[in-house]
């Protein structure tokens, strides 16, 4: 048989630009966990994951041009997002036309869905566009993993200032969060790469679901335990209280639509007694720790908060500050006045269901709702539809005092995680 060397040449280049996708989800997933965001005054912060994005665009074009096909995948969440342009757009033009401080800075708003976009749809081509899908799964979610622990050992770095270097970088990666955690704080509060404390307290929630996942609904492994024990006490030292919130809510999910009496059956006695003894460990740090040391109290002050928030000024602050974005939202109920984000409002908004209810209205919420249901109505299938929902309902809980689709870093990985659940859209092929 004559093969050309076209032919040839052709075969051993028809998956180069899906693998070139391949590297690039995984160095942006690295850039999540292990970067800080890029500060130049004047400008907007700038995360490494956007260039990465502008350097695998400018990639996959010299791809196409030297002949070597590309291939993308193709949704409805996809479609969705695109539709979401519209929504700001008509949310901002009627800020502007009721006299409200709208300004050019809220087109950022545009290039931030551009990227969940295209962050997306790098993430749901590498999953669904190559031959063995839970190959793939398991590819990213080991590295979510491995790059949880690397976090991990960052935020104990910090926690404790070890080798004393946290004067030396944490300043630069929290301008506004650093004073917890240089000049001997008694309760310091780790930000990672991330620069926000509460940020990192949910990204560690959302790893740690996402390791709960993993051993209930597939395999009880000591690696998946151990990490899911690393990125809960993660979570605890950043003293989120609202990342604890949402992640007992997305595990008690994930728990009671997964375990039954078929689950445990087929769990034999190794796995057992591998469980029961790191529970036994577990349980003897906790006692000696608990007994011997501070370190139990310097965590829980301030969770301890939680049993009474009529009189914790943190929570009584957010509820006056939401009291300016109501009022906006009752004098434009309906399309919203837009993000306004060099507005001289008096407060944060410090609840994103009010931010995204006074920015885009009723019927943008409505549509954002939709966003996220009719794909996940619409999905892959019953087993990662569990993930997906406790995903989803944690973010929810999260957002009452705090932000998952505003923030730059939690938002591209819940996209990444959704993407697993989501069912596969069409390939659109880009050839010269």
């Amino acid at each position: 048989m004559n093969i050309s060397k076209k032919t040839i040449e052709y075969n051993q280049n028809k998956k180069g630009g899906n693998n070139l996708i391949k590297i690039y989800l995984y160095l942006i997933l690295f850039s999540i966990y292990l970067t800080p965001s890029l500060k130049f005054p004047g400008f907007p912060a700038i995360r490494i994951e956007e260039v990465l994005i502008i350097l695998l665009i400018l990639n996959l074009s010299v791809s196409i041009l030297k002949n070597r096909p590309v291939k993308i995948s193709w949704g409805s969440r996809q479609n969705l997002l695109l539709g979401f342009f519209f929504v700001v757009a008509v949310s901002i033009f009627n800020g502007t036309i009721k006299g409200y401080d709208t300004s050019v800075f809220d087109f950022n708003e545009f290039i931030k869905i551009l990227k969940y976009l295209l962050i997306y749809t790098i993430s749901v081509s590498v999953l669904h566009l190559n031959e063995d899908f839970e190959y793939e799964v398991k590819k990213i979610t080991d590295l979510i993993f491995r790059l949880s622990i690397v976090l991990f050992l960052i935020v104990i770095q910090q926690y404790f200032n070890l080798l004393n270097l946290n004067p030396y970088y944490v300043p630069f990666i929290a301008p506004t969060h650093f004073e917890t955690l240089v000049g001997g704080y008694p309760s310091p509060r780790p930000v990672g790469m991330i620069g926000n404390p509460n940020l990192l307290g949910f990204l560690f929630a959302i790893t740690a679901l996402l390791a709960i996942f993993q051993i209930i609904s597939k395999k009880v492994n000591i690696k998946y335990v151990v990490i899911l024990f690393m990125n809960i006490l993660g979570m605890f030292l950043t003293l989120s209280r609202t990342s604890l919130v949402s992640f007992i809510v997305g595990s008690i999910i994930i728990i009671l639509t997964n375990i039954n009496l078929r689950n445990i059956a087929i769990f034999n006695l190794r796995k057992l007694y591998r469980l029961l003894i790191l529970w036994l460990i577990s349980i003897s740090v906790i006692i000696y720790v608990w007994n011997n040391t501070s370190f139990i109290e310097e965590i829980f002050w301030r969770f301890e908060s939680l049993n009474n928030l009529a009189n914790d000024e943190s929570w009584q602050a957010r509820l006056l500050h939401w009291q300016e974005n109501i009022t906006l939202f009752k004098e434009n109920p309906i399309l919203g006045v837009g993000p306004l984000s060099r507005a001289n409002l008096q407060f944060a908004a410090d609840n994103e269901w009010l931010l995204l209810l006074r920015s885009f209205g009723i019927i943008g919420m409505i549509y954002f709702f939709l966003m996220f249901l009719v794909p996940y109505f619409n999905n892959n299938g019953k087993h990662y539809k569990v993930l997906s929902r406790s995903i989803l309902i944690a973010s929810s809980v999260y957002m009452i005092p705090a932000a998952v689709y505003n923030s730059l870093i939690l938002m591209p990985l819940i996209l990444i995680i959704l993407s697993i659940s989501d069912k596969p859209g069409k390939t659109i092929n880009f050839k010269r």
